[in-house]
Formats: C-alpha cells, structure tokens, sequence
C-alpha cells in the first residue's frame, strides 16, 4: 500500500502545513504518513546574505532533529533525500486544475506526495469545516523537539497576559528583494504596503491590541513610530515579547507562530507564515489584504497615507511602487500617471528591468514609439543581455501583454522591432519569418519607392529617402552585429526554422520586394548603367504582377 508523503522543499511553514496536510489525509485513507525534510533551495540560502545586511528575517529551515522529536523522526521521517513525483505538483499541474477525491486516494497503491495546499482545494469530497478542526488538532499532535515545546508554552503565556488581541503579518522583505523575484514581479500581491496596513490598524485598533510580526523588523519597527505619532496606542512589535533565551531562527520562528497561532484574527498580505498560525489556531484562512480593500480602495489608500515618515529601504519602496502600478493597471489608471509611478520605482531601483518595462510599456500604450526607442537605445548601451534575460524569464508578470503592444508597433522603429524579433524568437512555436523578411533592406527599398511613386514630389524625394532608408539598414546591422558579439545566444535563428517561414516566401514574390532587390542591384552596379537597367526592370516587373 502506498504511503502519504509530505514533501516541500522551501520555508518552514510550508513543510509544516504539508506535513498537516499529509498527516489528515493518512488518517481519511487509512495510510501511513511520512515526510521529506530536505536542505532548504539554493535561492533561500542566496537571502542569507541580504538577511545579514539589512536586519531581515531568515528564510532557511533548520535540520529536522532541532524541530521535532527523536521518536517521531525515527517514526516519520524520509531524511533528506528529496523526491517529489507526485501530486498535486509532481504531475505538474497546480492544485487549481487537478482533481481527485479520497475514494481514488484510497485505492492508490503508488505513494502519493502533499504539499502545504490545503486539501479541499483538490479533493472533491473533504469537507472545509472537518478539515480545519483537524488542521486544530493535528497541530496539538506532533511531537516536537523538548525546546520547540517550551517555546510555545512561552508564547501560550505571552498571549493570555495580551488577552484579545489582532496579529497582522507584514510580508516586505523577501519578495522585494529576492533577485528571483524583484526584477519578474512575480510575487507583488504578497507584498503588504505599509500605508494599508497602516488603514487596517486605525479601523482595528478599537477593537484591541494589535501585534505585527514581519520579515523586516526594522519596517514593523517604522510602522509602530508611526503609529504612536498619530496617537494609536496598544500597537506592539513581536520583538518586545521575545526573551533572550531565544536567540536563533529557528526558536524565534516557532515563537511567532504559536503567538500568531493565539490571536483572535491574522491579517496577511499572502504569507505561508501566517496563513499556517491561522489554520492551526483559528481553524480559518487568514484575512488578506485583498479581501479588507478592492483594488480602487488599495491605489487611493496608497497615495492618501504616503508619508516621509511611512518610509522604507529604497528597493522596498520601489516594490511599493510596483504594486501601486499593478492596482493601477487593473483600475484602468491614464497611463500618463503610471509612467510618473515607474519612473519613481526605477529612480529608487535603478538596474531593475522590471521597472525599465513598465516605462517601455507605458510609452507604447500611449503611442509615444519615439520616446520608446530612445529609452531602449540606452537600455541596450548599458544592460541589453540582463534586461533580455529578466523579459524572458517565465515570471515576468507582464511579458504577454508587453508582447502583445509590442507587436503592434512599425518596423521603422527599429529598436523596437529588433526587439520584437527577440522575443518572437524565444516563442515555444518560433514564429515571426513574414516580420524578419519585411525588416529586409530590399522590401524596405521597394516600399518606399511604391510609396513616393504615387505624387511628383515623392518622385524628387524618392533618392533622398532610399538613401535615408540605406543608412538607417545599415546602422540597425551594426547594432544587431554589436549585440551578438557581445551575447551570441542573441544571435536570430535561420528563416527556414520558423514554423511561418513558408508565408515569408510569399513576401518575397511582392512586387514591392522584388523592386527592392532591382534598386539593391541598380546601386551596385551604378557603374555599368545600373540605373539605366533599373527601368526596364520595373517594367517588366509590372507587366509579371499584371499578368497574374
């Protein structure tokens, strides 16, 4: 018979919460439960280094032999040789579109892998209520390590002492500042801005104390000040109810998840921290921001609470401002506005691309393809490959609509188009061969004299602009040479590989395309009457496209 395995690799809520998770279903399908308590990913090790510099929370799991008991390791315990071949992320698949039911669990005989998603969420036939009570009692249930349990009776003594009392997680470090997902933006609806936190305490506060817990404890710290300034009082910082026997990571996560575990109610920006105190104190899900303020509310609280005195570090203030970007983008804000909210995101954080196409973005919605190209000239002078790089990253939040306005705009923006050309390039279905051969030098040329021919002044100006159209080519060859020489992974593919290459051929029978490729030829052999030839040329290409 197969067993039921927890198995999460990330912070130690999430472990826990899969270890509940799997530890309920063990008990619904009569199986045997077991986890997997693996060394903590590569990039939550990477935080370490931010974590030290700027007084942030740490984000590593300690071993499991510091957490629980020597028994229920020995009972549980898989070790740390991690394997995830399972559901509901094994199969690949988010919990939102995979299904089962318990009866299918039942007769499973493979092992079956849980993450920290609360069961019903996949599991047609759990019940919310049953499944919350044993979230409650299953908490009660694991044998943790002898100083894990004085810790939380030390937080069980601290809550009684603070009687009724709200707990609101600030979620403001990792998420703005993890490389992995600042410059995607991935995760900015985790972020919890301080100006609406700020609005929950000043609804809250008559309803009791109110303690923050957070990643960044000089910003819960920032927040209290402000606080006390506007004459809110009862406003406390986990920090002051931590003793010194409490001194490691570990220990003092377990201190604010009993303590959160307490409280009457758990706010959250959307933190597996809280979410997990909340499930296995209150038997609930945490409130969210986002369920106290509609995206309306959230945009206009930022801009009324935005105070000198309500200020982070520069990196999480320019995070701020991407989430105020993102509530304006779905009110429909005038993108005049949130160009200005850009331009502040990228003054606090200059070398994030994020920010850089947030910018690009609002220049093209607004039409302004001019303004467009001078930006990404200096872009693609002085960070072309990261800026690349971050685009096309799966996480990036606004590669498909950015895409999207992307594609509309003209070749003759040639910057634009290039790198229009890039990103069609690292389409999974490679498309763009009609695009790559209407940026040839010979459909451009024979555009441009289609397009003159048809007044007499376009007849006087026709030389000047084929010469204009010539130098123009040129330059955008340079560019693109510099470019690969410096990133040849840059480099654009053959035209025979793109799934559309067989509509490029069409373009190249266009009368404009072959009147092209008679000036190209004309010009270069001016010498021995090339110009002169030029005429016939056309006209015998006139009397092929009439009669077809």
């Amino acid at each position: 018979m197969g067993k039921i395995i927890a198995a999460r690799q990330d912070g130690l809520c999430s472990r826990l919460g899969a270890i509940l998770n799997a530890m309920y279903l063990a008990k619904k399908t009569q199986k045997d439960f077991y986890y997997f308590w693996p060394d903590s990913e590569e990039q939550m090790k990477k935080w370490e280094e931010n974590k030290t510099q700027n007084n942030f929370r740490s984000i590593e799991c300690d071993n499991e032999k510091n957490i629980f008991s020597k028994d229920f390791i020995e009972s549980f315990s898989m070790g740390a040789s991690f394997q995830n071949p399972g559901m509901p992320y094994g199969l690949k698949q988010h919990h939102s579109v995979f299904k089962t039911t318990l009866e299918e669990l039942i007769v499973k005989d493979e092992d079956i892998y849980i993450s920290h998603i609360p069961c019903f969420n996949y599991i047609n036939d759990i019940d919310k209520k049953d499944y919350y009570e044993n979230m409650k009692n299953l908490w009660q249930q694991i044998d943790f390590h002898p100083r894990i349990k004085n810790i939380i009776n030390k937080a069980r003594k601290i809550a009684k002492q603070l009687d009724n009392f709200t707990a609101i997680h600030i979620r403001i470090a990792d998420v703005a500042l993890n490389e992995l997902y600042k410059n995607t933006g991935f995760f900015v609806y985790k972020f919890s801005p301080l100006e609406l936190v700020f609005e929950i305490i000043r609804q809250k506060t008559k309803d009791g104390k109110i303690v923050l817990f957070s990643d960044d404890l000089d910003g819960a710290k920032v927040l209290q000040r402000y606080c006390f300034a506007k004459k809110i009082e009862n406003i406390f910082v986990v920090d002051e109810f931590i003793d010194n026997n409490i001194q490691d990571e570990n220990d003092r996560a377990f201190f604010e998840i009993a303590l959160m575990s307490f409280a009457e109610k758990v706010y959250t920006g959307d933190s597996n921290f809280s979410k997990f105190a909340s499930r296995v104190g209150l038997g609930e899900e945490a409130t969210y921001i986002s369920q106290v303020f509609s995206n309306q509310q959230r945009y206009d609280l930022i801009i009324a609470n935005s105070d000198n005195n309500l200020i982070l570090k520069p990196l999480q203030e320019a995070y701020k401002y991407l989430y105020l970007y993102t509530r304006g983008r779905l009110i429909k804000k005038p993108w005049n506005e949130l160009e200005n909210i850009a331009f502040k995101a990228l003054g606090l954080d200059p070398a994030n691309s994020l920010y850089k196409i947030c910018i690009l973005e609002c220049f093209l919605r607004q039409k302004h393809y001019e303004k467009a190209e001078v930006f990404l000239a200096d872009i693609c002078r002085n960070d072309f490959a990261n800026f690349i790089k971050d685009l096309l990253n799966p996480m990036m939040i606004f590669k498909d609509s950015f895409f999207e306005i992307l594609s509309q705009v003209h070749v003759e923006y040639n910057k634009l188009h290039l790198l229009y050309l890039f990103t069609l390039k690292n389409d999974k279905k490679l498309l763009g061969a009609p695009s790559r051969i209407k940026n040839h030098l010979a459909y451009r040329l024979g555009q441009i004299a289609v397009t003159n021919s048809k007044t007499i002044g376009g007849y006087f100006r026709l030389p000047f602009n084929l010469i204009k159209e010539y130098k123009q080519y040129n330059q955008e060859q340079k560019n693109y040479q510099m470019m690969i020489k410096l990133n040849p992974t840059l480099a654009l593919p053959k035209l025979q590989d793109y799934d559309d290459y067989q509509e490029a051929v069409k373009i190249k029978k266009y009368f404009s395309y072959r009147l092209g490729e008679a000036i190209i030829q004309a010009n270069n052999t001016w010498y021995g009457g090339g110009y002169i030839k030029l005429w016939f040329e056309i006209c015998r290409l006139k009397n092929i496209i009439t009669k077809n």
